[in-house]
């Protein structure tokens, strides 16, 4: 639930449980996460009011206030202040699947002979690509076939998906290095650099802005007056670290018992 909680925080900005238990003192014990689109809150006109929530609206239902936990962050989500990155990247995507679909190597056929209309000239172009795909060789009469030699360095595919990764990274806060990219969206080079220290670095600047908010929610809103709640990211810390040098399920490693647990 935490981690479909950050989901939301990413790209929505906000986030929201409902609580369906409370302890004696009346704290809530147990809730379940909302997803995005299925709650929404109601705003009073009454902008001298000191709070102008009058209620919570989930699933159509109106809901009191305190019966939801509501998880925000100061900004609006990348899905509108990132939008035109993410929109950038997913053309790029395309692109490159559309050249990597290419059968064969951009072409232009000239005719050299008379002039033949457009269906014949399309059932020629069709006749030659399907015996080049099946490894054929190809017949032309009064045609010559010349190779454009359209390659990804020509459509600059290498250096806009390098300069993509590290823009992505920045929307998101994770530092380049992590996912192999660059400050500057080209070569990359990661110099004395150890495991310690990149889940540190990841958790201060991608991590660390959403935990405080589930914190700050969870402790005004579901916890006591005089508590309050924190991650635990130092144990999180050394169990990654120690995960990285465990060898993994497969050769050299240890044999699992029926119920999937080291003998």
């Amino acid at each position: 639930m935490v981690g479909w909680t950050v989901d939301d925080l990413i790209f929505y900005g906000q986030a929201a449980w409902y609580v369906l238990r409370r302890d004696s003192d009346g704290n809530p014990s147990r809730a379940r996460r909302l997803p995005p689109g299925s709650w929404a809150v109601r705003l009073s006109s009454d902008y001298g009011r000191l709070s102008r929530i009058e209620d919570i609206s989930v699933g159509g239902q109106s809901v009191a206030v305190d019966d939801v936990i509501r998880i925000a962050t100061p900004g609006n989500g990348i899905l509108y202040d990132g939008a035109a990155i993410v929109l950038a990247a997913l053309e790029l995507q395309r692109s490159a699947d559309r050249f990597a679909n290419v059968p064969l190597p951009a072409g232009v056929l000239t005719n050299t002979g008379q002039e033949i209309g457009p269906d014949d000239a399309a059932e020629i172009v069709t006749a030659f690509d399907a015996a080049r795909e099946s490894g054929a060789t190809a017949f032309l009469q009064s045609m010559t076939y010349e190779r454009t030699q359209l390659n990804a360095a020509d459509l600059q595919l290498v250096e806009s998906v390098a300069a993509m990764d590290t823009r992505l990274a920045r929307l998101l806060n994770v530092p380049v290095s992590m996912v192999a990219a660059s400050p500057t969206g080209s070569a990359h080079a990661q110099l004395y650099a150890n495991v310690p220290q990149n889940l540190t670095q990841l958790v201060q600047q991608a991590v660390a802005p959403y935990l405080v908010c589930i914190e700050d929610a969870i402790t005004f809103q579901a916890t006591p007056r005089g508590q309050n709640v924190v991650f635990n990211t130092s144990d999180w810390l050394r169990f990654a670290q120690v995960s990285m040098v465990l060898p993994q399920s497969g050769a050299g490693a240890p044999p699992l018992t029926p119920e999937g647990a080291p003998q």
